[in-house]
């Protein structure tokens, strides 16, 4: 009886125990088709996370986590990626915005420095102004505000509301923060764009020797028709407007023009272009005024810049190249500059003050590249972004739009017809066209315009 007795005990035990694991099953079972899932502590429960809960036992190593796509990341993390904003609608998917995300600025001061890629910046900022409606800082006529000196002619600029300020200035000006500030609210963000000097200077010479014309740039021509690249650099003196000074006097478009377009005194400028306290009060104060400078020579690079800096979208940056020379490879201006350590010392020495101007910004511009989360990422984004637009556009899909998915770097939009032939505009048209749509936008309130 008693063996018999024990049987009866274990085959009872057995039972509550399979009995017992099948309440366990079926209650994983209905749990795990409950909308409130168990999540890693830690983590935000957002759609599809029954695919990423379920997957292999139910949990994610270190090295998986890093493959998980954005949306599925803890808030943590995201933050830890420079993600900041986190949003959950109703249908609990995560909406991501750009790191360094803030809200979009609609007031730019660019300054427009000569042959450093600035109208294609210009063309950026335009399109903007236009999307929006906002009022730019435009002479009657032309593209050029001032070229030569930083006093503005408020008879000489587009009318407008008195008492209401610019939003965006993008034509050339030479830099006066004082007398911009008359025009432009104390917020406006200040950007500047600026090259590689040599590579600045010969591409002003090539421009003022063939677009538009300078009489002494093309003295300098005469005489070295041939090779005027090489004869720019051996004898510079050829191509200024006094021959009897080696280095060129202030407002030269080819020597060190950047630095005048950006406001560096012209008092004696010869002796305060050599005097090194000078040159470093004025960069220290260009650091302190501008928001950003611009290195050309990184030119996808800056406009991902631009764009978290201004809060703006990726439409907003896509540009096509503007004001660009196209140069047959049989051209003498597609000749490579001889250079020796003579040649090179010399242009840098009269070009020291537009050297000093880029081998101080360049550095803080790479220094703000790898200070920016993920910033490789969304720069291979909008490099590929940009290339499908491009093939959109070239391909003469004239009736068609491309529509571009959302992404975590920026909201979708499209891209229309207007779109392509608003990118692919010169200079010229662009400023014709922004300038029409304000007068027409203002044209009832004559009598309070200034």
């Amino acid at each position: 009886m008693g063996l018999v007795s024990l049987r009866k005990a274990r085959s009872c035990l057995g039972f509550l125990v399979v009995f017992s694991a099948s309440i366990f099953l079926f209650c994983l079972i209905i749990s795990s088709n409950r909308t409130e899932l168990w999540t890693p502590p830690g983590r935000l429960l957002v759609s599809g996370d029954e695919d990423v809960i379920t997957r292999e036992n139910s949990q994610l190593q270190q090295s998986q986590l890093n493959k998980v796509p954005a949306q599925h990341l803890s808030p943590e993390r995201l933050h830890s990626q420079g993600i900041k904003d986190l949003i959950v609608n109703e249908t609990k998917q995560l909406k991501l915005k750009s790191p360094n995300h803030v809200s979009e600025i609609r007031q730019v001061v660019f300054v427009k420095v000569h042959k450093a890629a600035s109208s294609t910046v210009q063309n950026i900022l335009l399109r903007f102004a236009l999307a929006r409606d906002l009022d730019v800082f435009l002479p009657i006529e032309g593209p050029i505000i001032n070229e030569m000196g930083s006093d503005i002619q408020p008879g000489q600029m587009i009318l407008h509301p008195k008492g209401k300020l610019f939003d965006i200035l993008c034509n050339h000006v030479v830099y006066n923060r004082q007398i911009l500030g008359q025009y432009f609210p104390d917020s406006a963000v200040r950007v500047a764009i600026i090259r590689e000097p040599m590579q600045q200077a010969l591409s002003a010479l090539r421009y003022y020797a063939t677009v538009f014309p300078k009489e002494s740039i093309l003295a300098g021509m005469e005489k070295h028709q041939k090779n005027p690249i090489d004869g720019y650099l051996q004898h510079p003196e050829d191509f200024y407007p006094r021959p009897d000074r080696v280095c060129a006097e202030p407002g030269s478009h080819l020597s060190n023009r950047m630095s005048f377009d950006l406001g560096f005194a012209t008092t004696n400028f010869v002796a305060a272009k050599e005097n090194d306290t000078k040159i470093e009060l004025f960069l220290n104060r260009l650091n302190h005024e501008f928001e950003i400078v611009l290195i050309s020579d990184y030119f996808d690079e800056s406009m991902v810049l631009l764009k978290r800096l201004l809060g703006w979208s990726i439409k907003d940056i896509v540009y096509f190249k503007v004001n660009v020379a196209e140069i047959d490879r049989n051209s003498i201006w597609s000749q490579k500059p001889t250079l020796n350590s003579q040649t090179a010392k010399a242009f840098r020495s009269c070009n020291k003050l537009d050297y000093a101007l880029y081998d101080f910004f360049l550095p803080i511009f790479l220094e703000k590249i790898e200070q920016q989360p993920y910033f490789k990422e969304e720069l291979s984004y909008f490099r590929k972004v940009k290339g499908d637009i491009e093939a959109f556009c070239w391909n003469d899909n004239l009736k068609k739009t491309l529509e571009i998915s959302a992404s975590e770097w920026s909201d979708g939009f499209t891209i229309s017809a207007w779109d392509c032939q608003l990118m692919s505009t010169e200079e010229l048209e662009m400023v014709e066209i922004v300038r029409s749509r304000q007068l027409s936008r203002y044209k009832d309130l004559k009598k309070s315009m200034i």
